[in-house]
């Protein structure tokens, strides 16, 4: 490992270390063929591979509806 793939997996770490979930998927450009899926996956153990991402797994985003309007809408 080098200095600089060990500055991008610090933040990382550090996350895992701090009770964060850690995704993974294998990079877009190594996979061959577009029907080949690809989601990014929880990882239970730190396991670092070549060819693969790694982040935090984004908390989800709240926005409450405009009104009530939308909120019918959106349960039709």
């Amino acid at each position: 490992m080098t200095r600089e793939e060990a500055k991008v997996l610090l933040p990382i770490i550090q996350a895992f270390a701090e009770g964060m979930v850690i995704e993974c998927r294998t990079k877009p450009s190594f996979i061959e063929g577009l029907d080949v899926p690809n989601d990014w996956t929880e990882m239970k153990e730190i396991e670092f591979r070549n060819n693969t991402e790694y982040r935090i797994k984004p908390e989800p985003i709240y926005r409450p509806f405009k009104n009530a309007e939308e909120c019918w809408n959106e349960m039709q």
